[in-house]
């Protein structure tokens, strides 16, 4: 993989590489690998290192190695999320697999200028809520947990009546008006670009076939006709005028239920210890 995507960046060039989100995505995870794996090496080179059984008198530092661990399952976390992200850059093949990075492009430029908009109304409420509720409400206690609260609020995680008993005049007027600008316009907003952009990119891709999806019909359909025609070998040899049809399929299906309901009640008359041992 990393061959690969070297010779991809060598093709097309820094500046026609790095215009690619997907491309970003794929050389980021490959290089996190690469660190990681270099990290590993050294944090096993420390560890045997160690002594695991000092002296009595003798203090052994042990915390560098632990976060030097949880330092390392920071980064695999990370990575993970980018390794399954880069497959939509796999799936571009596939007009209906590739919707949401084709719904993403599309609605970019409109983005853009959405969620500058956004931030700007967002940091607005952020240092308004925590000037106003800082001392008394222990989520508001500075800009950061302000700013994480108000995402929370979006999402339906809150609590009014802790904030109206914190401030009676500001605590309705300033929730009232963040719900109203926020969660009923420009996140109605938000939902309307990417709508918009998905409606324009499905007519750009619905007068064509998905290439991806035929093969897969395709497939699907040569393995059916292969079992078919072992059915008909199994059943009927080299008798080539005799084709099977569905109706041959469900009764063979009925003669197998039939067998198998004699011998489920040969087995409860065995564990019974009832009737003729003769099935």
């Amino acid at each position: 993989m990393v061959i690969g995507e070297t010779r991809q960046l060598i093709q097309l060039g820094w500046a026609t590489y790095i215009l690619s989100v997907l491309n970003m995505i794929d050389f980021l995870n490959l290089g996190l690998f690469i660190v990681f794996y270099f990290y590993r090496f050294f944090f096993v080179t420390l560890v045997s290192l160690l002594n695991f059984r000092p002296p009595p008198d003798t203090y052994s530092e042990f915390r560098y190695m632990s976060e030097l661990t949880y330092q390392s399952q920071n980064l695999t976390a990370f990575n993970c999320v980018l390794t399954y992200m880069k497959m939509f850059k796999y799936l571009q093949f596939s007009t209906r697999l590739s919707q949401l990075t084709h719904t993403l492009t599309e609605a970019s430029e409109d983005l853009v200028g959405f969620l500058f908009m956004f931030l700007l109304v967002f940091m607005a409420y952020a240092f308004s809520f925590h000037m106003a509720f800082g001392m008394d409400v222990e989520s508001f206690r500075d800009f950061t947990n302000s700013f994480f609260t108000l995402f929370l609020i979006i999402l339906g995680d809150f609590n009014f009546e802790e904030l109206r008993l914190a401030n009676d005049l500001l605590g309705p007027v300033l929730f009232i008006s963040y719900v109203v600008i926020v969660y009923l316009i420009l996140f109605n907003m938000f939902l309307a670009i990417i709508g918009e952009a998905y409606v324009r990119v499905k007519e750009k891709t619905s007068s064509f076939e998905d290439p991806f999806m035929r093969n897969i019909r395709a497939g699907l359909y040569a393995r059916k006709q292969r079992r078919l025609r072992r059915i008909e070998r199994e059943l009927y040899g080299d008798d080539e005028e005799h084709v099977v049809t569905a109706k041959d399929i469900r009764a063979i299906e009925a003669d197998l239920r039939e067998i198998l309901g004699d011998a489920e009640v040969c087995l409860c008359r065995g564990i019974e210890g009832v009737g003729s041992r003769q099935c």
